[in-house]
């Protein structure tokens, strides 16, 4: 659930989308560059960049910056909505793969060993460098370039394989009111799917408030399930073991227990909202309780209402609200279900398009001019089809394999942004934190221990255990340092391009550089101009010498003002 909080965080449209950056990593940032915050692409990230851009092309004014809005009180919803969103619709697996006790410490325990340092580690280096870039600019500072775009790389495959989930569960729901034979499954998350896409290229999006709105209506069933059935709990229940040890299936359950409170990290690209970031903690010790409160009192009454623990399967939650109060509680958690997953995929699949979008444009490093298309209504729909495809393809695995590659590849990143948390303390102790862990280096690297031995163990389980899930994972590591290279050829190729054309074209006059209308150009009146010299964007000036622009048409179409 990595990144419905970057979904929600503002409900700006696609034509005000400006981004600046090299494939999903920014410029250089350390270089004092004059530029507009750098992102994923995330429609929280959207807003920041257009509002109060200057020409027109993305680039900030510092003096007309608008004032941060973004109260702690909604950021700790938005981080309840990012790791917890979909309630307890997929705990059912959890428990079949455990049992009981160790669903519930997995339950209990993980929001604080796991999701709450990852919360800490966000509060401490978004308010150290409060922009929208979030753990690609911590990385970027840290490590450099190169480990940016792993990191960027590994988050947007995670996320695709993230997609593919939220069809296989909407199926699993929609299977227990209405009876299908098994072909009629992958029809079925087509549906899903093929629906998403076209809300997202006609650019009507559940967003903003809309999309909290819903996901907190999809808890109602769960809570008049505990309180019809409160009365009936048996504590007994809690603490049953499998018969044999042998029986955990420890992969899909940490994987399980990891996702329930993956996405605090992806706050990070929201950060530079907030109004006050010294209660960026708040909302993280908010959000933790919360989900340790609504999860725990539906599954208390479930575990003491359904004592067949081996039996439960994706979309049980309907079964035992028919089982608790009859067909109108069933069709009720079937219903909530099936719309939080839809909301949330067609969110996703927004803001998932916007990525590879931005790394499709020549400033984004893979000069993929077909991918930045734009269609009428100003959605990058090639990026969201491609997507969709591959989403489609990937949907027919089982939710086991999907769950295990998804939380491998984001714990990988995991890893990476704790590392680069202690490196800043060490190489940068002097470093601005208006929010700092309150310890010092070496009790914080213990006090994070959990959370990275959590990490490892989901990598570790999850391969071992499941070898198409150790397939996916080598190869999408693999394909990273490729996609880099690929990218640097192509950069320098560009660069390249660029300078025999300002040999043949010297003076004060506009070069073209793609024949593809790019998103930046499609969504402003102006086009970006980068300073070849200092390779930083600049506002757009008639009398700006020696730059590159971004624009559709031939060079005759255009002369230097």
């Amino acid at each position: 659930m990595a990144d419905l909080a970057i979904a929600v965080g503002d409900s700006a449209k696609m034509a005000e989308y400006t981004p600046i950056m090299r494939g999903g990593v920014p410029l250089d940032h350390n270089k004092n560059d004059v530029r507009g915050k750098v992102g994923s692409g995330s429609k929280s990230e959207i807003s920041s960049v257009s509002e109060g851009s200057s020409g027109g092309n993305g680039v900030m004014d510092k003096e007309k910056e608008p004032k941060k809005k973004l109260h702690w009180v909604m950021l700790m919803f938005m981080a309840y909505v990012a790791a917890y969103g979909g309630g307890a619709f997929v705990v059912e697996d959890q428990i079949a793969s455990a049992f009981p006790l160790l669903a519930l410490i997995a339950l209990l325990l993980f929001p604080w060993l796991s999701g709450f340092p990852v919360a800490m580690m966000t509060a401490e280096l978004s308010s150290a460098m409060p922009e929208n870039g979030g753990f690609v600019i911590w990385i970027d500072r840290a490590f450099g370039k190169f480990w940016a775009f792993q990191i960027a790389w590994l988050q947007t495959i995670a996320r695709i394989i993230d997609l593919a989930l939220y069809p296989v569960i909407f199926t699993q729901y929609f299977r227990q009111v209405v009876s299908l034979p098994g072909w009629a499954s992958p029809l079925l998350n087509l549906v899903v799917v093929v629906a998403s896409v076209i809300l997202n290229i006609l650019g009507i999006e559940a967003m903003g408030v809309m999309s909290i709105v819903l996901s907190v209506l999809s808890l109602s069933p769960f809570l008049v399930y505990f309180a019809i059935g409160a009365k009936d709990i048996d504590p007994s229940t809690w603490i049953v073991l499998p018969p044999e040890i042998g029986m955990v299936k420890w992969g899909v359950y940490i994987s399980i227990a990891s996702w329930n409170v993956s996405g605090f990290d992806s706050l990070s690209q929201v950060a530079g909202e907030l109004s006050e970031p010294r209660k960026f903690s708040w909302a993280m010790i908010g959000a933790m309780i919360m989900i340790t409160i609504s999860s725990f009192l539906p599954i208390s009454v479930l575990l003491s209402a359904e004592r067949d623990y081996g039996s439960y399967y994706g979309g049980f939650w309907s079964v035992a609200g028919d089982n608790m109060a009859g067909l109108w509680l069933k069709v009720w958690f079937t219903s909530s279900a099936c719309v939080s997953m839809f909301a949330t995929f067609n969110n996703y699949l927004f803001t998932s398009g916007i990525t590879v979008a931005t790394w499709a444009q020549p400033d984004g490093g893979l000069d993929i001019p077909l991918l930045t298309a734009l269609s009428r209504f100003r959605t990058p729909y090639v990026s969201i089809l491609l997507q969709a495809v591959i989403v489609y393809a990937c949907s027919f695995l089982d939710f086991a394999d999907l769950i295990q590659v998804d939380t491998s590849l984001y714990s990988l990143a995991l890893i990476l942004e704790f590392c680069a948390l202690i490196y800043l303390r060490v190489v940068e102790p002097n470093m601005p934190r208006p929010y700092k862990i309150g310890l010092s280096t070496i009790p914080l690297a213990l006090a994070i221990s959990p959370a990275f031995i959590i990490a490892a163990l989901n990598i570790i389980f999850a391969m071992s255990e499941n070898y198409l899930s150790f397939a996916l994972v080598i190869i999408s590591v693999v394909l990273g340092p490729v996609a880099w290279f690929l990218r640097r050829a192509v950069t320098d190729c560009h660069r390249k391009r660029a300078e025999r054309s300002r040999a043949d074209y010297p003076g004060d006059m506009y070069i073209p550089y793609v024949s593809q209308q790019p998103l930046a150009a499609a969504a402003s009146p102006g086009f970006e101009t980068i300073d070849l010299d200092s390779d930083v964007a600049v506002p757009d000036s008639p009398t700006s010498p020696a730059r590159r622009r971004t624009f559709s048409g031939d060079l005759d179409d255009y002369s230097s003002g």
